[in-house]
C-alpha cells in the first residue's frame, strides 16, 4: 500500500468535510462562496424529482414500430398476472441468439460489428482529420502525461492521445484505466482511489481541529485499505457487485430506511452502509469504512468451513426472492421475508454437505410434486432457502450490476450517484489546488471516464428490457433519463458572472455581449453553476494547468450521445458478448437532429440553443433560477409548455464542438443495416451538375446557395420529415450573401478608395 497516497486521500477528504461545514470556505479554493450552500444549490438532473407520465412506455414502443413481445415469443405473466421467471428466462435468450424479425433487436444485431468504430479508427488515421483535432486544448493536458514540458516537441505518443482525447474519449479512457489497472495489480493506488464525501461525516466531525479532522479520516481509509488487502491475502478476489447487493447491506442500511424519515438519510448516513464487501471500489472516500460486509464473512466461512448461511426456519422466505430483486427492484425485500426488514440478519451457518443433500432430495420432490400434479400451487413445492450473495469480479466487469466506483442497487441510483460524485464537487474535480500536475489530470480523466459508463449503457439495458413490463424495466428508462438529460446540460453549461436580459431575443447573456451602453437587467451565475469553457495556466516559466474547463467535458460527452457500440455481458443469467448496435438515436431521432441543429446555428450567432440552452426564472438565488432543459421526456421532470416561454441563458458552442458533433454523429448513425434514416442524409449537399447531383423527387424542397466569388452552386433537399440540417443551412448561407456580402461589395465598386466601405466589405467577406 503507498502510504504516502493514504495521507493524499485523507487531505483531500478532510478538504471536503471541513468545506462542507463551513470550516473551510472557498476563498481557499477559488471563491469566497458558501460550498455547503452552493453544493445543496446544485440543480443536475441527478437531483431532480422525476414522475413517469401513464402511456410512457407505450410512447417509446410506437418509436420502435409497436413490436410486442407477446405476439413474437409468447406470454411471459402467469393467469394471475404474475411474471413467469422461466418464460421470461427464455424470451430473453431467444431476443439474444435469435431475435423475431419484427424484433428492434434484430435490427440492432444484424450488422457489420462495430461499424461505427471502424469507421472512427480509420478516421482518426488521417492526416487531414488528425490535424484538425490536434488543437493546443488538447495537447496542453496531455503533454503532462508523457512527463513533457511546455515547449517540448510533439511524440507521435502524445499526439495520438490528443487525437483521443478530442474525438475518442473510450479509447482515451482506456489507456487511463489500463494504467489504473498497472498499478493496482501491484497494490499501488494514486491519488485519485478515493474521492468525495457524504453529508452524514461532515456533520459528525463539524467544528473539530482541521488536524483531528485529518486524522480521523486518515485512520478510518487506512483501516479500510488495509481490510481489502488482507482479503486479498486470504483468497478473496474483488467483488464488484456487493455495491448491489442490498439484500446484504450493513445492519444499519434497513433500519435507517424503517426508522428515520427518508428526508434525514442522508444526515443519519445511510450511504455508508450502502456495501456488502470490503473488496468493492466504492464511490467515495467513506463508501467502505464500516469494516468487513456479510459478504467477507460469508465466504470465509465457505472457503475455510465449508458453511453456508441459510435464513432461519421461522423466516417466511419467497420462493423466488433473487428473481424478484431482479424484476422488482430492491424495495420488496423486507415483504419477501415476511415483512420485517429484521428478518433478513436472521441467518444460521449450515454445513454445505447438508445444504447439498437437501438440494438433491428436493429437486427429487419437486418433480414428484410436478409428476402427480402440473397445478400443484408453488408454495407447495420445495425451494432453496440460502441466503443469496451477489458476485462478480474483474472480467465481468462492465455488466450492468458489476462496476466499480458505483454507489446503490438501482440504475437510477448508480447514475444519480456517478453525476454527482462528478458534477457536484467540481471545485475538487476541476482546480489542481496545489497538486501536482499529472495526479490532478488524471484524477480528472479517471473520473470523467467513471461517469461515462453511466450515461448511455443503462440506456442500451432499457432498449433491450423494454418490452418487459417489470420494475427493471422502469428503473432503467429513468436512469437513461438522467444521463441522456444530463448530456443536454453538459452542452447547455453557461459561464458564470454577470448576464444581462436581451430583450430582443429573451436571452441572458454575458455582461460583456451587450452592446456598449446598453441598459441591463442584471443576473449573476454562480461558480459551479456557471463554468469558464477552457483551461488555466500557472505563471511559472514551465506553466501548469491550473483548471480544467467545461469545453473538456462538452467534448467527451458529445461521444457518448453518439456512440451505438454494445455488447450485453451477462444479460441476469444468459450471457452474449457479441456486438449490437444500439444508441440513443434509435429511439430520438428527431431530439438528437434538433440538438444538433440548434447547435450548429447557435455557434453561427442565429439561435438561442433552444434544445440545450437553460431556462431562467424571475425569482429565487441566482442557482435556484436556472433550471436545465431536458431534451426527452421533459413531461417527467414537470417542464411543460408553460416553460418555453421563459427566458434562456446563453451557452458557448466552439466550432470544435460543432464540427465533432457532425462527425460522430455521421460515423455512428448513418448505417445501411437498419430501418433508420441516416444521419448522413441530413447534412447532405451537393455541386450541381456535379457526378453527385441528383434529381430531386416530386414534392421535395431544394434549397440553393451559389458561391459569391466561384459561382459554383450547392444545393440541399429537405428531408421528408423536414428535419435537414443543410437545407436551413444553405439558405442561411444564400440569405447572407444576398442581405450582407453582395451590398457591401457593389458598395465597395462604386466607392473603391473609401476606407469605411471597405472595412465594412472585409467584415462581409
Amino acid at each position: 500500500v503507498y502510504g504516502a497516497a493514504i495521507d493524499t486521500y485523507a487531505r483531500s477528504a478532510a478538504d471536503i468535510v471541513r468545506t462542507m461545514n463551513e470550516d473551510l470556505d472557498l476563498d481557499a479554493l477559488i471563491s469566497g462562496a458558501s460550498y455547503e450552500q452552493w453544493l445543496h444549490q446544485s440543480n443536475t438532473f441527478a437531483d431532480m424529482e422525476m414522475e413517469l407520465k401513464p402511456g410512457t412506455f407505450d410512447k417509446i414502443n410506437a418509436r420502435l414500430g409497436g413490436f410486442k413481445v407477446e405476439q413474437a415469443y409468447g406470454d411471459y405473466k402467469l393467469p394471475n398476472g404474475k411474471v413467469d421467471r422461466a418464460a421470461l428466462m427464455r424470451q430473453m435468450k431467444r431476443r439474444l441468439d435469435n431475435p423475431h424479425p419484427d424484433d428492434p433487436m434484430y435490427e440492432a444485431l444484424h450488422g457489420p460489428v462495430d461499424l461505427g468504430r471502424a469507421r472512427l479508427e480509420q478516421l482518426k488515421q488521417d492526416p487531414r482529420f488528425r490535424s484538425r483535432l490536434l488543437t493546443q486544448e488538447h495537447l496542453q493536458l496531455v503533454r503532462p502525461l508523457f512527463g513533457a514540458q511546455p515547449g517540448d516537441e510533439v511524440t507521435d505518443e502524445m499526439e495520438a492521445a490528443a487525437v483521443d482525447l478530442a474525438v475518442d474519449p473510450k479509447a482515451f479512457g482506456e489507456q487511463m484505466r489500463a494504467r489504473f489497472k498497472h498499478f493496482s495489480d501491484r497494490n499501488i493506488f494514486m491519488a485519485d482511489f478515493i474521492d468525495d464525501s457524504v453529508v452524514g461525516q461532515a456533520l459528525e466531525m463539524k467544528g473539530l481541529d482541521p488536524e483531528a479532522v485529518f486524522l480521523r479520516l486518515r485512520e478510518q481509509i487506512f483501516r479500510a485499505v488495509m481490510l481489502h488487502e488482507v482479503g486479498h491475502t486470504v483468497g478473496l478476489t474483488h467483488n464488484f457487485q456487493a455495491s448491489f447487493d442490498a439484500l446484504n447491506y450493513q445492519d444499519e442500511f434497513w433500519q435507517i430506511r424503517d426508522e428515520v424519515p427518508e428526508s434525514e438519510w442522508n444526515a443519519a448516513r445511510l450511504p455508508e452502509y450502502r456495501y456488502a464487501s470490503i473488496m468493492d471500489y466504492g464511490a467515495r472516500f467513506n463508501s467502505d469504512t464500516k469494516g468487513l460486509g456479510k459478504y467477507d464473512l460469508a465466504a470465509i466461512k465457505f472457503a475455510y468451513g465449508r458453511v453456508t448461511e441459510v435464513f432461519g426456519d421461522d423466516i417466511d422466505v419467497a420462493s423466488t426472492l433473487d428473481f424478484d430483486v431482479f424484476a422488482d427492484g430492491y424495495d420488496g425485500i423486507p415483504e419477501l421475508l415476511g415483512g420485517d426488514y429484521r428478518n433478513i440478519t436472521k441467518r444460521k451457518d449450515v454445513p454445505e454437505q447438508r445444504v447439498m443433500a437437501e438440494r438433491r432430495q428436493g429437486v427429487l420432490d419437486n418433480s414428484r410434486v410436478f409428476a402427480a400434479n402440473q397445478n400443484t400451487p408453488a408454495d407447495e413445492f420445495w425451494f432453496n432457502r440460502e441466503v443469496p450473495y451477489e458476485y462478480c469480479f474483474d472480467v465481468f466487469r462492465g455488466n450492468l450490476q458489476c462496476q466499480t466506483w458505483d454507489e446503490g442497487a438501482s440504475a437510477t441510483e448508480q447514475v444519480r450517484s456517478a453525476i454527482q460524485n462528478y458534477w457536484n464537487y467540481y471545485v475538487f474535480n476541476n482546480y489542481r489546488r496545489g497538486r501536482g500536475e499529472v495526479n490532478f489530470l488524471n484524477s480528472y480523466f479517471s473520473r470523467q471516464d467513471r461517469l461515462s459508463w453511466y450515461l448511455s449503457n443503462p440506456f442500451r439495458y432499457f432498449y433491450f428490457y423494454q418490452q418487459w413490463d417489470i420494475g427493471l424495466r422502469n428503473d432503467l428508462y429513468q436512469a437513461s433519463l438522467i444521463g441522456l438529460n444530463f448530456i443536454n446540460q453538459v452542452l447547455g453549461t453557461p459561464l458564470p458572472g454577470r448576464h444581462c436580459l436581451d430583450p430582443n431575443t429573451n436571452r441572458y447573456v454575458p455582461a460583456e455581449m451587450m452592446a456598449p451602453g446598453a441598459e441591463c437587467e442584471a443576473f449573476d451565475v454562480p461558480i459551479g453553476t456557471g463554468r469558464e469553457q477552457f483551461i488555466d495556466l500557472s505563471d511559472e516559466y514551465y506553466y501548469q494547468v491550473d483548471y480544467i474547463g467545461s469545453y473538456y467535458d462538452k467534448v467527451n460527452f458529445l461521444y457518448y450521445l453518439t456512440d451505438t457500440s454494445t455488447s450485453f455481458f451477462q444479460v441476469t443469467n444468459v450471457g452474449d458478448n457479441r456486438a449490437f448496435s444500439i444508441g440513443y438515436y434509435r429511439v430520438y431521432r428527431e431530439e438528437l437532429l434538433k440538438l444538433v441543429r440548434d447547435m450548429v446555428f447557435a455557434w453561427l450567432g442565429d439561435g438561442e440553443g433552444e434544445s440545450f440552452s437553460s431556462l431562467v426564472a424571475t425569482e429565487g438565488a441566482p442557482a435556484e433560477r436556472i433550471t436545465p432543459r431536458a431534451l426527452v421526456d421533459k413531461e417527467a421532470f414537470g417542464q411543460d409548455e408553460q416553460m418555453d416561454g421563459m427566458p434562456r441563458l446563453f451557452a458557448p458552442i466552439s466550432y470544435n464542438m460543432v464540427w465533432q458533433s457532425l462527425v460522430l454523429m455521421s460515423v455512428f448513425n448513418t448505417s445501411t443495416y437498419d430501418s433508420q434514416t441516416d444521419f448522413s442524409n441530413y447534412l447532405t449537399v451537393v455541386e450541381k451538375g456535379s457526378g453527385e447531383d441528383f434529381e430531386t423527387p416530386e414534392g421535395f424542397r431544394r434549397a440553393s446557395f451559389t458561391h459569391p466569388r466561384t459561382k459554383v452552386v450547392y444545393e440541399a433537399v429537405q428531408t421528408r420529415d423536414g428535419l435537414s440540417i443543410s437545407y436551413p443551412l444553405l439558405q442561411r448561407a444564400q440569405a447572407y450573401v444576398d442581405n450582407v456580402w453582395t451590398p457591401a461589395y457593389d458598395a465597395l465598386q462604386e466607392s473603391p478608395n473609401d476606407d469605411a466601405t471597405r472595412d465594412a466589405f472585409e467584415a462581409a467577406d
